[in-house]
């Protein structure tokens, strides 16, 4: 076929090789076209559109800014400008564009879908919302609109509408996987786990490697407890995926690890590790677009004259968190916040979180407060860099939203990892771990990346507000174990342990409260190593209980609480002994696995604190039998708590303050001495 010889010919010719599958080909006649016709718009951003498929996002960028430069104005072009702009980072130029994409062309859905991603992504979420409710509103038959609302709302924390919106996006795009594994994690959140697995069925049938698909069911298995399979679908998804997603999906993998007792402490440390290194080379590499670059490197050390003129015997301590709201950290942290000694520490709190409500408030109490919700990486960094830290707290781990990727490369003098997760973060940005000798025993350095700082006392304070009375225990015809813990803990192990105690007392039984009541999947899971014991009929599954409050009432029913393996219960454990409930626990070799030798050594339980499968079936047995020392604990528990180490919050207070000031002042890489 002999090649057109004028711009106008050359450029329809790009347009048929693009809808024939030859995209070299259409990128050689676009650029013929161009170098007999430079002020061609329309070319420009067809060119733009080859160099943007193909990875180029600059030169892409390029390309369009010099079609709208020669008064190319179609939405399309605008449009497709804005999508470069938010994918290269530049929101704002983002934002402008989409506003002009939109005014275009009203009635397309490109320009408000753009709009509503470059305020998102300039961290006005709610801004977001408003756009796309009046997108959806003019176009009512718009999947992508509502899929993105659904989004979006998501983020706000307005679940019930979140899920309606991506309802009505899958009615009107069936076939669409993204938005049926949107639909599936939505489901997830509201409980609704049998319709979530349905809508990821579907979302993989139509697309198997789909990675949204995939992430939202690694989800939804850590969710019913299916932790093993869970971090196998991470895995996959991860293997498709460079970069910040990859890593977040590598951290969900850690968290379902973790739940895992297949692992020898060696091969789950070795896994951190290797999540830590990726990192490490994604954003420390020079040259990465990631890479915190030279000025960030310096602002994590003491730049001369700054931190000496806020005065050096007081360090700035910020406490990192996507928890800062009605979140059982928030529990943990609020009487640390409220007894540390402002002459001794300045404490800032940041969080990623959009939805704030009124524990956010409490814990601000008069202190500055970080607002990182939306920012992108790089702008969030700058802001906690403005902060100017001595010391970094971050409070999640892998436990959940990801903010362990913003303290690499390093953004203070001393990074520290506490509260959210029992494990190692695997970074090594990140100095210090807070523990105690009892969760952390000599030898268990080999598990972490971080030096260990061991307080002389427990590392947690528990002291929530507004609890209900401890009751005496009622006579009952036969004892009751019960375990309040999620279902993402409720591992094969810990159930086939928890049947074994039934075996060992058939007149016992069990109530379990795992947060996924009325999902027949999940149902069918927690009672299969009790039908197979023949113990199934003592076990009773109950929902969720509606408030707080009420989560400690239900320990009144309680006896003896049975604790998780290998990942225990923190927040469970401290609810059960606050009820005047005594909690059996088996240790493990894996850090999660050591938690409650602290929480139960606490209170004087001691004895509860088992060693292998055997002892825990015998502890347990004899405990629920011995109704003396059950009443006696019943009347005792709570005040050991509060007048214990678990109740001490200045001692935790004084005790942090002493390694926050001790390791600034130490050199790196010293021991702790």
């Amino acid at each position: 076929m002999t090649e057109p010889s004028d711009a106008d010919g050359l450029h329809k010719l790009g347009n048929e090789l693009v809808a024939g599958g030859d995209h070299a080909g259409a990128a050689r006649a676009f650029e013929r076209a161009l170098e007999l016709d430079p002020s061609r718009p329309t070319t420009l951003n067809n060119l733009a559109n080859l160099l943007r498929e193909r990875g180029d996002l600059e030169a892409a960028a390029a390309l369009y800014r010099r079609a709208v430069d020669l008064g190319g104005k179609s939405a399309a072009l605008l449009s497709n400008f804005a999508k470069t702009a938010l994918a290269l980072g530049r929101a704002d130029e983002a934002l402008r564009l989409a506003e002009a994409a939109t005014a275009a062309a009203p009635e397309r859905e490109a320009g408000p879908l753009l709009h509503a991603r470059a305020l998102a992504a300039l961290g006005d979420v709610a801004g977001a919302r408003e756009v796309l409710l009046r997108a959806t509103a003019r176009s009512a038959h718009s999947g992508a609109l509502f899929n993105e609302l659904g989004l979006v709302l998501a983020r706000l924390g307005a679940g019930r509408d979140s899920l309606a919106a991506l309802e009505t996006a899958a009615s009107l795009l069936p076939t669409d996987a993204a938005v049926l594994a949107n639909l599936g994690d939505a489901r997830r959140r509201a409980l609704d786990l049998d319709g979530a697995l349905s809508a990821l069925t579907r979302a993989l049938e139509i697309a198997p490697t789909s990675t949204d698909a995939l992430e939202s069911l690694a989800a939804l298995q850590t969710t019913l407890g299916a932790c093993d399979e869970a971090a196998a679908t991470a895995e996959r998804a991860a293997a498709q995926l460079q970069g910040t997603r990859a890593l977040d999906l590598g951290s969900m993998r850690l968290f379902a690890l973790a739940h895992s007792d297949r692992l020898a402490p060696s091969a789950l440390f070795e896994e951190h590790r290797s999540w830590g290194e990726a990192a490490t080379r994604l954003y420390d590499e020079p040259g990465s677009s990631r890479s915190a670059g030279p000025r960030e490197e310096l602002t994590a050390r003491a730049e001369p004259g700054e931190r000496e003129q806020r005065g050096s015997r007081r360090p700035r301590v910020v406490y990192l968190s996507p928890d800062l709201r009605d979140h059982v950290v928030a529990r943990f942290l609020g009487p640390i916040l409220a007894a540390h000694d402002p002459e001794r520490v300045e404490v800032v709190l940041a969080t990623t979180a959009v939805v704030k409500d009124a524990t956010t408030e409490a814990l601000r109490a008069g202190r500055e407060l970080l607002d990182l919700a939306g920012m992108p990486r790089q702008s969030a960094r700058e802001r906690l860099l403005s902060a100017q830290p001595d010391v970094i707290v971050e409070l999640a781990g892998h436990s959940g939203d990801p903010v362990l990727q913003l303290l690499t490369p390093r953004l203070a003098p001393l990074q520290v990892t506490y509260l959210g997760f029992p494990g190692t973060t695997g970074l090594s940005s990140i100095d210090l771990r807070i523990t105690d000798v009892a969760c952390d025993p000599a030898g268990s350095e080999l598990d972490f990346s971080e030096r260990l700082a061991r307080l002389p006392r427990p590392p947690w304070v528990y002291l929530p507000g507004d609890i209900p009375d401890v009751t005496p225990r009622h006579g009952r015809a036969s004892p009751t174990f019960g375990c309040f813990n999620r279902a993402t803990k409720l591992t094969p192990t810990t159930l086939e342990l928890f049947a074994r105690v039934l075996v060992a007392l058939p007149e016992a039984r069990l109530v379990l409260r795992p947060r996924v009541f009325g999902s027949a999947t999940a149902t069918k899971r927690l009672l299969a190593p009790f039908a197979e014991a023949g113990c199934a009929g003592r076990v009773e599954l109950r929902a969720d209980a509606p408030s707080f409050q009420d989560a400690l009432r239900g320990y009144r029913d309680l006896d003896v609480a049975l604790d998780t393996f290998p990942y225990h219960g923190t927040t469970t454990t401290c609810d059960a002994l606050l009820m005047g409930v005594p909690v059996v626990s088996l240790m493990g070799s894996t850090p999660a696995a050591r938690v409650s030798r602290s929480l139960l050594g606490a209170v004087g339980l001691d004895d509860l604190a088992t060693e292998d499968a055997s002892a825990f079936v015998e502890a347990a047995a004899r405990l629920a039998l011995d109704t003396g020392r059950l009443d006696t604990l019943r009347a005792e528990l709570r005040e050991r708590v509060l007048r214990g180490p678990l109740g001490d919050a200045r001692g935790l207070a004084r005790a942090l303050e002493d390694v926050y000031l001790g390791a600034a002042r130490r050199p790196p890489g010293a021991p702790e001495g």
